[in-house]
């Protein structure tokens, strides 16, 4: 997979989204929804990289060729869970129906005193996790992400919550993996997305829906520095107000012969992949990778 992810600009006025917010909390969930047609209907028109992606994914994933209603779903989806966010972040979920499931795996790792690593993808909502969070008091939750990227958005979750910031790790940053460590180390749990790869950083070769495809190190490596547990999760969102949180025990812990032997992450970052393949298979419209993944590169 190519960065293009992260040099691309993040797409949308800032002022438009704060107008689609503002409605959506002030008028009614159901005015933004109203707002999301057209918003999805100018973005499938003129957002030719994104939607050329969206229909390699969607052509992988649903084993044909999508037609234009197909595409449309998939912006669509993406589109309701970001008017879903600031509902989330500022801790508005009686009106949401959200089914947890597995959630022993993350109870048992709490048990233990320790902390772990959540292990997600850009698939359905990571930001639901606030759910569980807010209802668990026993549950430290701490971020790590590219804040440079969502950097408009993120200011104006700032402003609607501005202790958001406090449970975010910024990646990419002197002291990112220290304060990753010690969030765990104090028995926390450290979430991170692991399906791009960030500028610079370390990764593997691992088969994707049907072709070899790019994916980080990172959440392995941090794993394997904090000798803590990883736990898969994936907030698939159903449609409407409907989301499922799956927590998957992924591993107990990264083999201590990883930095001798590379294929132990390689077979970790493997494993994974098919995890997300088959959520992806599963939900095929929750997949929010909107950049150029396999590089055009069939093989």
């Amino acid at each position: 997979m190519s960065e293009a992810w992260q040099t691309q600009e993040e797409r949308g006025s800032r002022g438009l989204i704060r107008f689609v917010i503002w409605i959506a909390l002030h008028v009614g969930h159901s005015a933004g929804r109203l707002l999301v047609f057209p918003i999805c209907l100018y973005f499938l028109t003129f957002s030719v990289r994104a939607r050329r992606a969206s229909a390699d994914y969607l052509r992988r994933v649903l084993g044909r060729a999508p037609g234009v209603a197909d595409l449309f779903r998939h912006y669509h989806c993406f589109a309701s869970t970001l008017l879903d966010r600031p509902y989330f972040v500022t801790g508005r979920f009686a009106s949401y129906d959200i089914r947890v499931h597995g959630e022993e795996a993350i109870l048992a790792v709490h048990r233990t005193g320790r902390g772990g690593v959540l292990m997600g993808a850009h698939i359905g909502s990571f930001e639901v996790l606030r759910c569980l969070a807010s209802r668990c008091e026993w549950l430290d939750l701490k971020v790590m992400m590219d804040v440079d990227v969502s950097r408009h958005t993120d200011a104006i979750v700032h402003d609607l919550n501005p202790s958001y910031s406090k449970n975010i790790i910024a990646l990419g940053r002197p002291d990112s993996v220290i304060r990753a460590y010690e969030s765990i180390s104090d028995g926390g749990f450290v979430g991170i997305l692991a399906d791009r790869n960030a500028r610079g950083g370390k990764y593997v070769t691992v088969p994707f829906l049907g072709q070899e495809a790019v994916f980080p190190k990172g959440p392995m490596m941090l794993a394997a520095a904090a000798k803590c547990p990883v736990v898969a999760v994936f907030g698939i969102y159903r449609g409407k107000r409907r989301y499922d949180i799956y927590f998957e025990q992924f591993c107990e812990h990264v083999p201590d012969d990883y930095r001798s032997n590379p294929d132990t992450i390689q077979t970790l970052v493997a494993d994974f992949a098919k995890l997300m393949e088959a959520r992806c298979k599963e939900a095929p419209y929750n997949w929010f990778n909107f950049f150029e993944f396999w590089n055009g590169n069939e093989k």
